[in-house]
Parts: structure tokens; C-alpha cells; sequence
């Protein structure tokens, strides 16, 4: 990974340390149906982002928004599964702030919640085969779900 690139993953981590602790409760309280746990993620332009979800022990559905309240994608997992749920985001020309929303079925602690945020470069010869390699996992969970109801992503266009 580049300087510049490692820079801005470290600094996209600061960031959602700092939201946690910046918002009274956020940190330690709970999420449920009624009340999703909500993370902010800055996407930079030209930057493919993979977002890794998981949510130990629960059923739960996430949504990812763009800028103006437009969803981009929604994922969920049916039941209890091994293993997370992956949403690739596309790069895009213009930087933008995306709302991401995991609901979990049951209420749950929000330290329950793993929230993984990996950035690629597009044009980048050493990581463009892992973000393929995302990408295909992603639509792999879309077209399973549709099918086994195991995992299911949604891409909105």
C-alpha cells in the first residue's frame, strides 16, 4: 500500500474512532431494530472501498447511503452464518460521505459490531486482483441470497 494510501486508512480509522467517542453513547450503547448503529465513511475520489460487516451471533441488515440520502446498497443476513457480509462501492470522480446503518435483528450491543472499511486503488497493478477478487465475493452473497437466503446484497442504481 502506498504512503498516501496508508495515510488515508489510518486517518478513515481515526475518524470512526472519533465519531464513537465524539457522540455521548455512541460508543457503549446498543443497536436494535429500532435504533440501527450508524458509522460514517469518507470515500476519496478514484477509490474503490469494501466494507466488511459482522455482527456476532445475530441476524441484521445494513445499508449504505450516499450523499442527498440515496441508498447504494443494502445487505443483509437471514438467520445466523459464519462468516460476514461484503459490500463493494465503486469508485467514484468526487469525494463523498456515506452513511452506513447496520440493523440487527435483536437488540445487541454495539462492541458486537465489526465494521471493516478497505480501500483500493482502481488503477493500482497490486491491489487491483483483491479488489476484483471483492467485488466477485460481493456479487457471490447477492446472487446466493437470492437463491439460498443465506446472504443477500442489494446493489441500487
Amino acid at each position: 500500500m502506498s504512503g498516501a494510501r496508508l495515510t488515508r486508512a489510518r486517518a478513515a480509522c481515526i475518524f470512526l474512532t472519533l465519531l464513537g467517542l465524539a457522540v455521548p453513547g455512541l460508543a457503549s450503547d446498543e443497536a436494535s431494530a429500532e435504533r440501527p448503529a450508524e458509522y460514517m465513511v469518507y470515500q476519496y475520489p478514484d477509490t474503490i472501498l469494501v466494507l466488511k460487516i459482522d455482527v456476532r451471533e445475530a441476524e441484521f441488515g445494513m445499508r449504505t447511503i450516499g450523499p442527498e440520502g440515496a441508498l447504494l446498497k443494502s445487505s443483509s443476513l437471514p438467520g445466523r452464518r459464519i462468516g460476514p457480509v461484503y459490500q463493494y462501492i465503486d469508485a467514484t470522480d468526487h469525494p463523498r460521505q456515506l452513511m452506513i446503518e447496520v440493523t440487527p435483528a435483536r437488540t445487541t450491543d454495539r462492541s458486537a459490531i465489526s465494521l471493516e472499511v478497505l480501500q483500493f486503488a482502481p488503477d493500482d497493478r497490486n491491489t487491483a486482483p483483491l479488489a476484483r477478487a471483492f467485488q466477485m465475493l460481493a456479487v457471490v452473497h447477492m446472487q446466493f441470497g437470492q437463491f439460498g437466503k443465506t446472504a443477500n446484497t442489494h446493489a441500487v442504481d
